[in-house]
């Protein structure tokens, strides 16, 4: 009896076995497949939620009072800085003096912002209810402060902007969800709000897209060897909620154990 023989007769003696294991190859190949669209698709739902809750960008830097701005030399400086792929400037003209200031006391925090893509991607942004972006002498105002002081789109109301102006018309041109991490923003066209504010050509924040993820601790040393004052937020909260799945992590890691 030859070998070939010898090898045919084992292969008919265990072929139930070898039947078996052929089928639970195939079996865990599937199932590793199975659970790694399983997974994509939760990273790929969870990333278009944090998207939806936090906006598309990367980081916030710039002051948290109005005694520092950031001038459009600093802000050329940031943008030129390697990894920073794009910025938006944003203005809150009476930040950390609201109270000390009589007039706006009981105002909603006024917030300039510039017309474009990034801005857009801004919490405060992704949560205009009604209306239009405002433009110059417009303004977007939380639904509730329009309802108990019976206003609607298209009102006319007065607005002061002190030091050095006295007040001015504005037009309501939209409204803000019902959310009361909303209900003390007011949304103005940066540019006309830096005019009327006397602040032309500063910036209070500039909210920066990175080229990629991994440059922004270095991007964080750099802007922070330049201004050791500056605060820098580096949206740490959506950092651990994109690590951690969106609370899915343990389901995940059950999966790929269970593979």
């Amino acid at each position: 009896m030859n070998i070939m023989e010898l090898a045919w007769r084992f292969f008919v003696s265990k072929k139930s076995r070898a039947f078996f294991s052929i089928l639970g190859v195939a079996l865990g190949v599937m199932l590793l497949v199975i659970s790694q669209i399983l997974i994509l698709t939760v990273e790929r739902s969870n990333e278009y939620t944090l998207r939806k809750k936090y906006g598309n960008y990367d980081m916030l830097v710039g002051y948290q009072t109005d005694k520092h701005h950031l001038t459009e030399d600093d802000i050329t400086f940031i943008n030129q800085i390697p990894g920073v792929k794009n910025s938006t400037p944003l203005l809150y003209p009476y930040i950390g003096e609201k109270m000390k200031i009589p007039e706006i006391a009981a105002l909603p925090m006024y917030v300039g912002f510039k017309n474009d893509p990034l801005a857009k991607e801004h919490p405060f942004l992704n949560n205009i209810d009604k209306g239009t972006f405002p433009k110059g002498n417009e303004v977007i105002l939380p639904i509730r402060y329009l309802k108990s002081n019976h206003l609607e789109i298209g009102s006319e109301i007065e607005l002061p902007f002190p030091p050095r102006n006295n007040k001015q018309k504005v037009v309501i041109s939209g409204t803000l969800k019902q959310n009361e991490k909303l209900e003390n923003i007011a949304i103005f066209d940066y540019d006309w709000l830096s005019k009327v504010t006397s602040n032309k050509g500063k910036a209070t924040v500039l909210m920066l897209k990175l080229e990629d993820g991994a440059s922004k601790e270095k991007i964080n040393q750099i802007i922070k060897s330049k201004y050791p004052d500056i605060f820098i937020d580096n949206r740490k909260g959506m950092e651990k909620e994109r690590e951690n799945i969106g609370g899915l992590k343990p389901f995940v890691h059950t999966i790929s154990i269970s593979v």
